[in-house]
């Protein structure tokens, strides 16, 4: 497999764990050209319970970006939305993300790859990172469906918000 930024197949190259012990699994390099120019892979994360990673492919200008779901198992990556935001994580069949200084869970089915339902707000003002695009919202959610994030307007020191389990509130039904 060639090294750059691949249009259609996996950004991925799996190593299987043999009898020697530990063998990693490599990540493609983007080309070496400037960085504006260049889809850089980020963000990578393990969808829970799954061989699957949920990982964002950034645009040189930070927005637009293009989140991507790929298997450990087979050469394919699968464009599962592009959205103005940093930062999207799985938890609860839903995808969480930021937009504006509001929240998002969008419904998505794990086994199909799909989204399923609109996107319902779940917290408004969430505190998002300061500099250039993309902007990250400071949140964090559990795939038990305990979310945890910093209000806008606050220090970083500040109490943070936590919610036991959103997934049962009037916002993630």
């Amino acid at each position: 497999m060639a090294r750059g930024v691949p249009t259609t197949q996996s950004c991925l190259r799996h190593f299987p764990v043999g009898s020697n012990g530990f063998r990693p699994t490599e990540v493609q390099s983007p080309p070496s050209r400037s960085w504006s120019q260049v889809n850089l892979h980020v963000r990578p994360h393990f969808l829970a319970g799954t061989r699957r990673l949920l990982y964002r492919v950034s645009s040189g200008n930070g927005r637009d970006n293009s989140y991507y779901v790929t298997s450990l198992d087979a050469g394919e990556r699968k464009l599962i939305a592009t959205l103005d935001a940093g930062n999207v994580t799985y938890s609860q069949g839903h995808l969480l993300f930021m937009q504006n200084h509001t929240l998002m869970a969008q419904p998505f089915d794990l086994k199909n790859l799909a989204i399923t339902g609109s996107p319902r707000p779940l917290a408004h003002g969430v505190l998002l990172s300061t500099g250039s695009p993309p902007v990250f919202g400071v949140f964090s959610a559990s795939q038990t469906g305990r979310l945890v994030y910093l209000s806008q307007g606050r220090d970083y020191d500040d109490p943070m918000t936590v919610l036991s389990n959103w997934a049962d509130s009037p916002a993630g039904r």
